[in-house]
C-alpha cells in the first residue's frame, strides 16, 4: 500500500512539473515557446580532492617528489698509496647536513683511471675496485654454471680497513681500504700518477653523484688532464626525466662509467656491461639485427634479476647520434668521439650482426678487421673516402635533411555561405623553400612530387566533433591540392564546396599536411617520403574572430624523445593541432577493425582514438610488460594494420605530466569545452548522440588508471563510464517514452543538469 501511494505522489509531482514547463507560452497565447536546449553537463567531483588548492591536487599527486640532499668532493689526497676523500653533504638551502638517517654503509666510493687512446682504441675508464662474479649452479642465462666475469664495483664507507671520519658538521672524509699503488687482485691495475683519475660517490637519497676528476701529480685538485666527457646527464634526462638506476641512487653518467667499463661483464649472459656497448644495445633493443634474427638482448643483474631489453623501441631514428652525443656542449668536450674515434666495440654495439674477425656483414667487400687501428681509413669523421663512408655520412637521415627545404604555408582562409547554410571554404596556400623563400610549382614533378599534399577541415575548435562531415565517425573533410588555381606566382587557391555543414557555430580549422616525394636513394623513383611540419589556420564561422583550439602539449617536448614526431606515413608531422582534428573525442577506429570483434587482437569492436585518452594509454603500456596499465591499448590503423602498444616502455617518469604538458594545462576541473570520450559509436556512426562515452575527466584519468578499483573510485565521485548522452530532440519533446517531464530523458542522471 505504501509503495502505491508513493508511486502516485511521484507521478503527480512529475505531472505538475511537466505542466509547469508546458505552460510557459508567448503573450499572444496559444503557441507554446520551445524551451532552450540544455547543455550536457557532468557531475565529476574530482575538484573536491584534486583541485589546484587541495592537498591531493593533480600537481601534487603527479609530482616526482624532490630530494634536497646534495654532496660535493672538497679534496683528495694520496699519501703512500692511501687515498683520502674529503666531502660534504648539504641541502637545497646550502645548509650543511650532519649524518642522520644516512649511515656510513649507505655511502659508496668508486675510483678509476683514464687510459688514453692507443692504436685506434678509444680511451676508457679502468676501475681500481673489482670483483669476480660467478654464475651459480642452476642459475639463469645461457652461460654454463661456474662461468666467471670481472666486474668493477665500489667500496662502502664502513669497509674493513677503510677509515671514515664524521666531523659532526656535515663535512666528512674517507680513506679507502687499499693501497692504490699495489692493486693485484682480482686483477692487476697499475697505478700511473700522470693519468687522469676519477672518484665518484653514491649517497642514498642524494640528488646527484658527486665526482671529481684529477691528476695525482697535480694535487690538490685542479682541472688539468685529459677528459672523457662524452654524454651529459641533461641529454639523458630529456627522455628519462631523471636518470637513476640500481635503486635510483646511481644518477650521474660520470659515476656509471666507473663501473661500466670495458673490463666488466655479466657472468650469466656472457655480455659486456661496458657502457658504450650496453647503452647502444639497450636503446636499439627490438631493432638490433641479432634480435630481428630471433635472438635476445638480456643482462642479468642483482639477485639474478632478468633485464630483457629485446622489446625496447627507440622513439626516434637511431641514426641521430647527436641526440646523446653533443660535441658543441661545453660540458661534453669529447662528445664528438662517436665520429672521430670509431671502434669495433662502439659500432658493433648497434650493428651487432657484423663479425669483424671474419668480415661477415662488414660492408659489401666483407673486409675483416682484427683491431681498431684502421677504422678511420674507411670511416673518417667527415669527407669522401674511397672505401666505406664517413661516420657522419653513414648516420645522416636523408629525409630529415630534405625536409629542411620545405615549408607549408596557409596564407588565408575565407568562407562563403551557400543556400541552405553550408559554407564553401577557400584556402590560399603555398609551399616554399624556407632557405630561399622561393615557392614551389606544385604541378612540376621533375624532382619533387607535391601532388599528394592535402587539407583537413574540421569544426568546432572548442573541441572537434566534425559533425555531419559525411566522414564517420567524427572525421574531418579532406581535400587534395590537385585542382588548385595558381595565382601566377605559385601561390594557390582551392575552394572546397559545402565544406562546413549548416548549423555549425564557433570557429573551424584548416590543417595543411602531407609529404613531398623525392628520390633520396638514387633509384630514379620519386617514392621517398619527406616529413614536413604540418601547419594549421583557424577561421571564424559564427565567432567574431577565429578562435584556436586549446593548446596543452608542447611539440618541443614531444620531440625531445621523438626527434621529429611524424606519423601516418610521414603525412602528419610535428603539429599536435593538426593531429587533434582527426583524433577528437567522438572518433574511434571502428572503420578499420575486423567486422566481428572476436577477430580483433584485443577482442574489441572499436577503440577510441581521442587524443586525451589514446596518447596517455599508449605511453602507459601494460603492467606485465614493463608498463603501468592493467591492459595495454591496441589500435587499428590504415588498411587494418594492428598497433599493439602494450609493450611500450615509457623512458621517463609516467606521472611527471610536465614532461609533455605545459604546466597548469592538466589541472581539474577541465574546461567546459572538453567533451566526453566516445568508446562505442552506437548504431549510427554519423550520430554521436547514441554513442557510449566516458565523462571527460574520467576519460583522462582512466587512460592510465584503467583498473576496476580506479574506475570505481571515479564512478563514486561522479565519473561515468559507457553512458549515452541525451539527444537534443529529447530535451524539447519530453523524452523518448513520453512518460517523463519535458526536458528529461532516462539516458542520464539528474545531476547532468541539476548539479
Amino acid at each position: 500500500m505504501f509503495r502505491s501511494i508513493s508511486t502516485y505522489l511521484i507521478m503527480g509531482l512529475l505531472l505538475i512539473f511537466g505542466l509547469s514547463l508546458a505552460g510557459c507560452g508567448s503573450e499572444s497565447g496559444g503557441t507554446v515557446d520551445t524551451p532552450p536546449l540544455v547543455k550536457q553537463s557532468y557531475n565529476e567531483r574530482c575538484i573536491t580532492c584534486h583541485s589546484d588548492s587541495s592537498i591531493a591536487s593533480v600537481e601534487i599527486v603527479h609530482s616526482m617528489g624532490t630530494k634536497s640532499l646534495q654532496g660535493e668532493i672538497t679534496g683528495v689526497t694520496i699519501d703512500s698509496g692511501a687515498v683520502t676523500v674529503a666531502f660534504k653533504l648539504f641541502d637545497s638551502s646550502n645548509n650543511l647536513v650532519p649524518l642522520g638517517s644516512v649511515s656510513d654503509s649507505s655511502i659508496r666510493f668508486s675510483i678509476s683511471k683514464l687510459v688514453g687512446e692507443v692504436a685506434g682504441d678509444s680511451s676508457y675508464w679502468q676501475s681500481y675496485i673489482n670483483r669476480i662474479e660467478t654464475k651459480e649452479a642452476g642459475g639463469p642465462g645461457p652461460m654454463p654454471d661456474g662461468n666467471t666475469a670481472l666486474q668493477a664495483t665500489y667500496e662502502r664507507a664502513n669497509t674493513t680497513g677503510g677509515v671514515f671520519t664524521n666531523n659532526g658538521d656535515g663535512t666528512y672524509s674517507y680513506q679507502l681500504s687499499f693501497d692504490i699503488t699495489d692493486v693485484t687482485s682480482p686483477v692487476v691495475v697499475t697505478y700511473d700518477s700522470s693519468l687522469t683519475h676519477r672518484i665518484a660517490i653514491q649517497i642514498s637519497d642524494n640528488i646527484a653523484n658527486p665526482f671529481v676528476d684529477f691528476v695525482p701529480n697535480d694535487l690538490p685538485l685542479t682541472d688539468t688532464g685529459p677528459t672523457r666527457s662524452i654524454v651529459a646527464n641533461a641529454s639523458c634526462d630529456e627522455c628519462h626525466v631523471k636518470l637513476g638506476f640500481h635503486g635510483s641512487d646511481r644518477i650521474q653518467v660520470e659515476y656509471c662509467v666507473n663501473c661500466h667499463n670495458p673490463g666488466s661483464g655479466d657472468a650469466y649472459s656472457g655480455n659486456t656491461v661496458d657502457l658504450k656497448v650496453m647503452a647502444h644495445k639497450i636503446h636499439r633493443g627490438e631493432d638490433l639485427p641479432s634480435v630481428q634474427a630471433g635472438g635476445s638482448y638480456v643482462i642479468w643483474g642483482y639477485n639474478e634479476s632478468e633485464h630483457d631489453y629485446s622489446t625496447v623501441i627507440y622513439p626516434q631514428d637511431i641514426r641521430n647520434c647527436t641526440k646523446c652525443h653533443d660535441g658543441s656542449d661545453s660540458k661534453t668536450p669529447d662528445g664528438d668521439n662517436w665520429k672521430t674515434v670509431p671502434t669495433m666495440q662502439a659500432c658493433g654495439s648497434c650493428h651487432d650482426d657484423v663479425n669483424f674477425a671474419t668480415g661477415a656483414n662488414h660492408g659489401p667487400d666483407e673486409i675483416p678487421q682484427q683491431d681498431n687501428a684502421n677504422c678511420t681509413f674507411c670511416h673518417p669523421a667527415t669527407g669522401t673516402v674511397a672505401y666505406g663512408k664517413s661516420v657522419t655520412a653513414a648516420h645522416e637521415i636523408p629525409e630529415q635533411i630534405a625536409a629542411e627545404n620545405f615549408q607549408f604555408n596557409i596564407l588565408g582562409v575565407s568562407t562563403v555561405e551557400e543556400i541552405g547554410g553550408s559554407l564553401d571554404v577557400t584556402i590560399e596556400f603555398s609551399v616554399t623553400n624556407p632557405n630561399t623563400g622561393v615557392p614551389y610549382d606544385i604541378t612540376d614533378t621533375t624532382t619533387v612530387d607535391l601532388t599528394g599534399l592535402g587539407f583537413l577541415i574540421g569544426w568546432p575548435t572548442t573541441d572537434y566533433t566534425n559533425r555531419n562531415s559525411g566522414s564517420n565517425p567524427a572525421q574531418p573533410v579532406r581535400a587534395g591540392v590537385t585542382g588548385a588555381t595558381d595565382l601566377g606566382d605559385h601561390t594557390y587557391t582551392l575552394t572546397v564546396t559545402h565544406a562546413v555543414p549548416a548549423g555549425v557555430e564557433g570557429s573551424g580549422v584548416v590543417g595543411f599536411q602531407g609529404h613531398p616525394n623525392m628520390d633520396l636513394d638514387g633509384d630514379g623513383q620519386l617514392d621517398d617520403r619527406v616529413p614536413v611540419k604540418s601547419v594549421f589556420k583557424s577561421f571564424a564561422i559564427t565567432d567574431i574572430t577565429a578562435e584556436d583550439r586549446r593548446d596543452v602539449v608542447s611539440i618541443a617536448k614531444c620531440d625531445q624523445c621523438h626527434g621529429s614526431l611524424s606519423l601516418h606515413g610521414m603525412n602528419r608531422t610535428d603539429e599536435i593541432q593538426v593531429c587533434v582534428i582527426c583524433h577528437n573525442p567522438n572518433a574511434t577506429d571502428i572503420n578499420v577493425r575486423p567486422a566481428h570483434k572476436r577477430a580483433a587482437v584485443d577482442g574489441k569492436a572499436e577503440e577510441t582514438i581521442d587524443f586525451k585518452y589514446m596518447v596517455h594509454a599508449i605511453h602507459a603500456g601494460e603492467k606485465d610488460k614493463h608498463g603501468f596499465r592493467e591492459k595495454g591499448i591496441v589500435l587499428y590503423g590504415f588498411r587494418g594494420s594492428v598497433h599493439d602498444y602494450s609493450d611500450v616502455r615509457f623512458p621517463g617518469v609516467l606521472k611527471d605530466c610536465v614532461a609533455c604538458h605545459d604546466r597548469g594545462t592538466y589541472y581539474v576541473p577541465l574546461g567546459d569545452e572538453v567533451l566526453p570520450t566516445t568508446v562505442g559509436t552506437g548504431a549510427n556512426l554519423a550520430d554521436p548522440d547514441d554513442d557510449k562515452n566516458y565523462t571527460p575527466t574520467a576519460s583522462v584519468c582512466a587512460s592510465c588508471h584503467d583498473s576496476i578499483d580506479s574506475k570505481n573510485h571515479m564512478a563514486e565521485n561522479g565519473g561515468e563510464f559507457n553512458f549515452v548522452l541525451f539527444k537534443p530532440e529529447e530535451i524539447t519533446t519530453g523524452g523518448p517514452s513520453g512518460t517523463q517531464p519535458p526536458g528529461h530523458t532516462n539516458r542520464t542522471d539528474c545531476s547532468s543538469c541539476h548539479g
